[in-house]
């Protein structure tokens, strides 16, 4: 368990995640291919980018839209699903790149760095 003080990495999110993943797997974290990570990670995307079009019926008051009697109360039940949703691509994710030997957090950061300096841009990671 994470104790509130600590800012876990995404290293140490991976690293956990895997951890878990094994021991739900009785053991063998391996039983599923990466394939099969990758369909549950996009199964999770789906779910993401459905929440996503139901928000912005409701942003464009879509005729028929089912949320648009009560659209502030729905905006926030869906917004907290979406970041549910979010939380299942990312860890999906993790076992993605560690099912594949990836160290997600060193791809991140090396990813973000050349898009900024390819694009002239100064934030860096």
């Amino acid at each position: 368990m994470l104790k509130d003080e600590m800012i876990p990495t995404i290293s140490g999110i991976q690293s956990l995640n895997c951890q878990r993943a094994n021991r739900w797997h009785n053991g063998n974290f391996h039983n599923w291919s990466g394939l099969e990570w990758a369909g549950a990670m996009c199964g999770e995307a789906g779910e993401a980018a459905n929440l996503c079009k139901k928000l912005r019926r409701l942003e464009t008051e879509a005729i028929g839209n089912e949320w648009s009697e009560h659209p502030s109360s729905d905006a926030s039940q869906l917004v907290r699903q979406l970041g549910e949703e979010c939380a299942d691509v990312f860890l999906y994710l993790t076992l993605v790149a560690s099912r594949y030997g990836i160290d997600l957090e060193h791809e991140i950061i090396s990813k973000f760095n050349r898009k900024s300096e390819a694009l002239g841009f100064p934030e860096r990671l």
